[in-house]
C-alpha cells in the first residue's frame, strides 16, 4: 500500500451546518494552536472554517496532519471527527488524551469529501511502529466516546484505550476495524469502558495479540469498569496460543456481554474466554471455550470447531469454503446486521452470513433469474417465486431485465405466497445505486411492482405455517393493502425498500391502504429487522393510510431485544427527507420486548409512534419532527402516544445507565411530545424534547394526558400514569464568579430537592432557553447528565452548561427504582435572583 503523500499537506476543518438553537463557536485556545501549528508546517496549506460548538470535522491526508488532528483534538472543547484519506500513516507511537468525544473515520478521497459505503479497512492504516499507543477520552458531552471506523491500527507495542472517568460513561465503539500488535509484544491489548458504559466491537479483526506472557494469562481485555455492555458483532479475535480473550468487570459491579456471529479461537485449540460478568450470552459465535465463572448465559447455535483459517500464520483471517463458519450466522443482530464485512464485501452473500469479520463468496443457496417485466411465464418474477418455493433451499432472486431503470413488474394478481427462504434482491438490477446519505433516501431503485390497475391484498406474504425466511431488498412497491405481510416464517429483513409516494418516470406508487409492513401475533416466535444500521438498508415508507409500520400484539423481541426490530428508516416523508408524504401513523407497535431504534418520523397525520399495550420496548436515539434539513414538520398528534396500559418502555436512556448517546428528539408535535394518559414503569430520559404543543409552549411528558400535573404529597397514585411521579425542585445554581453571560462550556453545581416515596431515585438534568409560560415548566433542550439521590435529602450535582444566556433555566426529572419518570420540572433561572415560589416542597 503506498503512503499518502499529496503533492502539499493539506489540513482542512470542515465546517458543519449549525443545528437550530445552536451558534458557532471554536475555543479561543484551538484558534491559537491551530495557528501556532500552521506556523510550523510553513509550506501547508492551513484551511480554517467556523464549526459549530457542538461538533468540529477534520480532515488529515498525511502524516503531518494527522498529527495535527490529534493536537487539536486534544484541546477541542466539543465532539471532533476526524476524517482520514486512504493510505498509510506513520504514527511512532501515540498517547492522547483527547478533550472531547473523537471518532475516526478512514476510507476518505484525498480531500476528504467522498466517502465510499464499502470501506475497507486495509486502505487506511495506521502504522504505530512498535510504539506505545494509549488513548484517554474521559470527559463527555455528557458522554465519552472513542470510536473508530474503516481503519488499520498496526504495531502497537502496547494498546491501552480508556474512556470515561467515575461516573462518566465512557463508550468505546469500533467497527471495520483490524488492531494488530507489535510481534514483540508482552504487553495485554485493552479496552476500558467507564459508568456503565458500551463497548462494540463490529466488523473487526484484533491479531497477532501479545503472546509473551505466563500460560493463562489476558492477551485482550475487555474491561467494563463500573458494569455496563460489550456487544460483539462479526468479530474476530485471534488469540496466541495459550492465551485468553478477559471479559472483566471490576469493583464486582457486573455488566454484560453479547456475541454475535464472532470468533474467537487460536491456532492451537487451547484458548478461551474467561469472564468475570454478571452474564454473557452468544449468538452463532464459534469459540473454543467460555468459562463464565458462575455468571449467567445461553449459548445458542454456538460452534466449537476450528473456523478453519485460510493462512492464519500470514494473517489472512478468511473463511475456507468447508468451514462450519461459512453460512451459519444469524442476520438478526442488535441494531441490524452490517451491511459490509471489513473488507468492504457485501452480506451475506450465502443462505445466512459468515461468522467473523470476513464474509466469504461460498454459495449455497440456489439463484433464479427475473428476466422480464411479465406477469408470468418464464422469466417473471411469479415463475421465479413459484420455482423457489419448490426448493427447500434457500432462492435468491436475482434481476437481470433488459431495458432502461425503472422497470416496472405489472400484477394481475397476487404473487405465490413465501413458503421457503427467499432472498429477493432488487439491488442486482442493473442501474441500482444504494443510498450513501446519512439522512435522506436517494437510491436509486430500479424494480417497480405494482398492479396492473387498482390493489391487489398484498406483494410479498409469509403465511402462518411458513417455516421461511424473507430478505427484500431494493424494491419500489404501491398499489396494495398491505404490500408486506409477515404472519409466520423468522429471520426477515426487510431493507432498502420504498413503499408509497411519487416515484418519478411517470410512476405513482400508491400508498397502502392498510399498513405498509404488517407483523402478526403469529410471528411470535419469529423474528425481524425492518431496516438496518447503514444508509443502504433504509426503507422509505410513506402514504399508508393506517400505519408504516404495525407490529401486531403477541409479537415478542425476546429478552435481548433482537427478534423485533425497528431500525433507521425514512417514515412519511419524499425521499429528500424534507417534504411530507404522510402516512396516517407512522409507527404501531404493540409488541413486547421490540426494539424501535435511530428512525426519523416525521409528517404523519397523527401519532409519530403509538405504544398500544407494548411492553418492555426500547425507544431509541430517533429523530421525530424534524426534516433532514432541521426544520420542524410535524406529525400532527403527538411525539409518542402511549394507549391502552403500556409498561416498562424506555425512551431515550435506561435506568442502569447515564447514556446521553440513547436519546431522542420529539419537536414540533401538534401535542405534547410524550403523552402518557396511563401506564407505569415507563422510562424517559436524556432526550431532547422541545418546540411541541401550541405555540410550541406545551409539555415535553405529559402524564395523566390532562396538562401540568403538580407535586403533592400523596405518591401512592397507583392508578395515574407513573404512578404521578413527583419532580425535583432547584434551589440554587452556582456559577464560577465573574461568569459573563456569554460564556460556553461552564461549570455550574445545581442545588435541588425530591419530595417522594422513600428511596433511591435517578435525577437528570436539562437546559432550556425557553421557559413555558403557560405550564412554568422547562423544556429538554439540552441533557446535562444525570445523578443518583436519597429523595429524602436535598443534593447537589455539578454539570456543564452549554451556555449561561440570560433566559437559561434548569429543570429535572426524577424516575424511581420501577423506572416511572416524572413530567418535566419547573425553571429556576441559571442567572439572577431566581423565582422563590419554586422554593417550598410542592408547586400544587
Amino acid at each position: 500500500m503506498n503512503r499518502a503523500t499529496p503533492a502539499r499537506t493539506a489540513f482542512v476543518i470542515v465546517p458543519q451546518p449549525a443545528r437550530p438553537g445552536h451558534t458557532q463557536r471554536t475555543g479561543l485556545r484551538l484558534w491559537r494552536a491551530f495557528a501556532r501549528s500552521c506556523a510550523v508546517l510553513m509550506a501547508s496549506a492551513c484551511v480554517l472554517a467556523m464549526a459549530p460548538a457542538h461538533a468540529m470535522t477534520l480532515c488529515a491526508n498525511s502524516t503531518q496532519s494527522l498529527q495535527l488532528a490529534f493536537s487539536l483534538a486534544e484541546l477541542a472543547q466539543e465532539a471532533v471527527t476526524i476524517r482520514i484519506a486512504n493510505g498509510t500513516y506513520a504514527v511512532p507511537g501515540l498517547s492522547a488524551h483527547f478533550a472531547s468525544p473523537t471518532t475516526l473515520l478512514g476510507g476518505y478521497d484525498a480531500t476528504c469529501t467522498t466517502r465510499s459505503a464499502n470501506v475497507k479497512a486495509s486502505d487506511t492504516v495506521l502504522d504505530f511502529g512498535g510504539g506505545g499507543v494509549s488513548i484517554n477520552q474521559l470527559t463527555g458531552r455528557p458522554v465519552s466516546l472513542f470510536a473508530t471506523d474503516g481503519l488499520s491500527l498496526l504495531n502497537a507495542w502496547n494498546l491501552n484505550i480508556w474512556v470515561g472517568d467515575w461516573h462518566e460513561e465512557g463508550d468505546i465503539r469500533l467497527s471495520r476495524t483490524r488492531v494488530t500488535t507489535a510481534p514483540s509484544s508482552t504487553v495485554p491489548a485493552a479496552l476500558h469502558v467507564h459508568g456503565e458504559g458500551f463497548l462494540q466491537l463490529d466488523n473487526v479483526l484484533m491479531d497477532t495479540l501479545p503472546a509473551g506472557m505466563p500460560s493463562g494469562e489476558c492477551s485482550l481485555t475487555l474491561d467494563l469498569l463500573e458494569g455496563g455492555l460489550i456487544l460483539m458483532q462479526n468479530a474476530t479475535i485471534a488469540l496466541p496460543s495459550n492465551k485468553t480473550l478477559c471479559l472483566e468487570s471490576n469493583n464486582g459491579l457486573g455488566g454484560s456481554a453479547a456475541l454475535y456471529n464472532s470468533i474467537v479461537w487460536s491456532a492451537i485449540q487451547t484458548s478461551s474466554i474467561e469472564s468475570a460478568l454478571d452474564t454473557v450470552n452468544t449468538f452463532s459465535s464459534t469459540y473454543f471455550a467460555l468459562n463464565r465463572h458462575g455468571g449467567n448465559g445461553q449459548d445458542v447455535t454456538a460452534l466449537h470447531t476450528d473456523p478453519q483459517w485460510m493462512q492464519p500464520g500470514s494473517a489472512d483471517y478468511r473463511l475456507a469454503s468447508t468451514s462450519a463458519s461459512v453460512n451459519s450466522g444469524t442476520p438478526i443482530v442488535p441494531g441490524g446486521l452490517p451491511s459490509f464485512d471489513i473488507d468492504g464485501h457485501p452480506r451475506f452473500q450465502g443462505e445466512l452470513p459468515d461468522r467473523g469479520a470476513y464474509e466469504s463468496t461460498f454459495q449455497n443457496a440456489q439463484t433464479y433469474s427475473v428476466t422480464t417485466t411479465a406477469d408470468s411465464g418464464a422469466g417473471s418474477l411469479r415463475d421465479a417465486m413459484t420455482q423457489a418455493n419448490e426448493n427447500p433451499n434457500l432462492g435468491v432472486i436475482k434481476f437481470a431485465i433488459p431495458g432502461a431503470c425503472p422497470r416496472v413488474i405489472a400484477l394481475n394478481t397476487v404473487l405465490p405466497k413465501v413458503t421457503t427462504s427467499m432472498f429477493i434482491d432488487g439491488t442486482s438490477q442493473p442501474g441500482w445505486i444504494a443510498n450513501t446519505d446519512d439522512e435522506a433516501f436517494l437510491a436509486t431503485l430500479c424494480v417497480v411492482v405494482k398492479p396492473v390497475s387498482g390493489t391487489l391484498v398484498s406483494a410479498f406474504n409469509v403465511p402462518v405455517a411458513a417455516d421461511a425466511s424473507l430478505t427484500l431488498r431494493g424494491i419500489a412497491l404501491g398499489g396494495f393493502q398491505q404490500p408486506v405481510f409477515l404472519a409466520g416464517g423468522s429471520g426477515h429483513v426487510i431493507a432498502g425498500n420504498r413503499f408509497g409516494g411519487f416515484f418519478g418516470s411517470g410512476i405513482d406508487l400508491v400508498g397502502a391502504t392498510g399498513n405498509s409492513i404488517n407483523i402478526t401475533p403469529t410471528m411470535a416466535n419469529g423474528s425481524f429487522i425492518i431496516g438496518g444500521p447503514a444508509p443502504a438498508d433504509r426503507n422509505l415508507i410513506s402514504k399508508s393510510a393506517f400505519s408504516a409500520i404495525n407490529v401486531q400484539s403477541g409479537v415478542d423481541g425476546g429478552q435481548n431485544h433482537d427478534h423485533c426490530q425497528i431500525v433507521n428508516n425514512l417514515i412519511g416523508t419524499s425521499p429528500s427527507g424534507n417534504t411530507a408524504a404522510p402516512n396516517f401513523t407512522g409507527i404501531m407497535m404493540a409488541g413486547a420486548h421490540c426494539l424501535i431504534d435511530a428512525n426519523r418520523i416525521v409528517g404523519n397525520s397523527t401519532d409519530a409512534i403509538v405504544l398500544n399495550n407494548a411492553f418492555d420496548t426500547l425507544i431509541q436515539r430517533n429523530i421525530i419532527g424534524l426534516t433532514v434539513d432541521g426544520n420542524g414538520l410535524q406529525n400532527s398528534g403527538s411525539g409518542i402516544r402511549f394507549t391502552s396500559v403500556p409498561a416498562g418502555i424506555v425512551v431515550g436512556a435506561p435506568l442502569s445507565t447515564y447514556a446521553w448517546g440513547f436519546r431522542n428528539t420529539i419537536r414540533f408535535m401538534a401535542n405534547a411530545g410524550i403523552l402518557m394518559p396511563n401506564g407505569t414503569d415507563n422510562t424517559i430520559r436524556s432526550n431532547e424534547i422541545r418546540d411541541n404543543g401550541i405555540g410550541g409552549d406545551g409539555l415535553d411528558i405529559d402524564l395523566g394526558s390532562d396538562g401540568p400535573t403538580a407535586n403533592d404529597i400523596d405518591v401512592a397514585d397507583s392508578p395515574f400514569a407513573n404512578h404521578g411521579q413527583n419532580f425535583p425542585l432547584v434551589s440554587h445554581v452556582a456559577l464560577p464568579p465573574g461568569t459573563p453571560s456569554t460564556a460556553t462550556n461552564v461549570s455550574a453545581t445545581l442545588t435541588a430537592k425530591l419530595d417522594s416515596a422513600s428511596g433511591n431515585y435517578r435525577m437528570d438534568a436539562y437546559l432550556t432557553n425557553h421557559c413555558s409560560g403557560t405550564t412554568g415548566r422547562g423544556h429538554a433542550d439540552a441533557y446535562l447528565g444525570g445523578t443518583t439521590a436519597d429523595n429524602l435529602q436535598e443534593f447537589t450535582f455539578v454539570v456543564q452548561l452549554p451556555n449561561v444566556l440570560p433566559n437559561g433555566y434548569v429543570s429535572f426529572t426524577a424516575t424511581d427504582q420501577d423506572g416511572n419518570t416524572s413530567e418535566m420540572g419547573t425553571c429556576y433561572p441559571v442567572v439572577g435572583a431566581g423565582d422563590t415560589i419554586f422554593k417550598n416542597g410542592f408547586d400544587g
